[in-house]
C-alpha cells in the first residue's frame, strides 16, 4: 500500500482488540453489510494499484491514478477502451455486455487480480 495511505488509515483508525471470536455464519450478515465489507475490500485492492478514485458512469468508469504503468498492465490482459482526460485521470468505456452496476464491478475487479 502506498505510504500516504496507510498514513491516513493510521491516523484515523481505532485498534480494537477483544479477545473474542467473532466469525458470523454468511447468513446473519445482511446484503448491504456484505456490500459495505466489499466495497472497503476493493479501496485497498485499488490503493495497492495506485488508484486513487473509481466512479461508475453507467457506460463508463473515471479512474483517477497515481501510476498510469500500473493501470496499464491492470488493463493490459483485455482489450479496453480507455479515453484519456487529462494526467491522471481516465474513462474506461464499459463493455455493453457488462453494463449494470454489479456486472461492471465485478469485470473490473476480475482485472485487479
Amino acid at each position: 500500500m502506498p505510504a500516504a495511505f496507510t498514513e491516513e488509515i493510521e491516523a484515523s483508525a481505532v485498534e480494537v482488540e477483544l479477545g473474542l471470536d467473532a466469525y458470523l455464519p454468511a447468513a446473519w450478515i445482511p446484503a448491504a453489510a456484505e456490500a459495505l465489507v466489499h466495497q472497503f475490500l476493493v479501496r485497498a485492492r485499488l490503493a495497492r494499484l495506485g488508484i486513487r478514485r473509481l466512479l461508475w458512469r453507467e457506460e463508463t468508469y473515471l479512474v483517477e491514478y497515481t501510476d498510469r504503468a500500473a493501470l496499464e498492465r491492470v488493463l493490459a490482459a483485455e482489450a479496453v477502451e480507455v479515453r484519456p482526460l487529462r494526467a491522471g485521470a481516465t474513462h474506461l468505456l464499459i463493455p455493453r455486455d457488462r453494463r449494470a452496476p454489479a456486472a461492471e464491478l465485478a469485470w473490473f475487479e476480475r482485472h485487479l487480480d
